[in-house]
């Protein structure tokens, strides 16, 4: 699957395509950096779950987190509320 969920969207070629729209729009509105960051939180948080984010895409292996979580856990709620605290402190402005 190309374009499915955790296809070429969740691989390093995604986020160096992210990292160069960024590097170009350097100095654009803020909401380009807050794409950026929810973009990058979505692949820790798939990262984080015992399916795995399949990083060398389209080499089919997936990468999980020895710490990870189960969906729809208690565990996940956590790490979605801490998540979401990080973002609004990253965030500019």
């Amino acid at each position: 699957m190309v374009f499915g969920h955790r296809g070429i969207t969740h691989s390093l070629i995604a986020v160096v395509a992210m990292s160069v729209a960024i590097a170009w729009q350097a100095g654009a509105q803020s909401w380009i950096a807050a794409l950026a960051i929810g973009y990058l939180t979505h692949l820790v948080g798939d990262w984080l779950t015992p399916s795995g984010v399949p990083f060398l895409w389209p080499n089919r292996r997936k990468f999980a987190s020895p710490y990870g979580f189960k969906t729809n856990s208690m565990a996940e709620m956590v790490c979605l509320v801490v998540m979401i605290a990080i973002d609004a402190f990253a965030l500019p402005g």
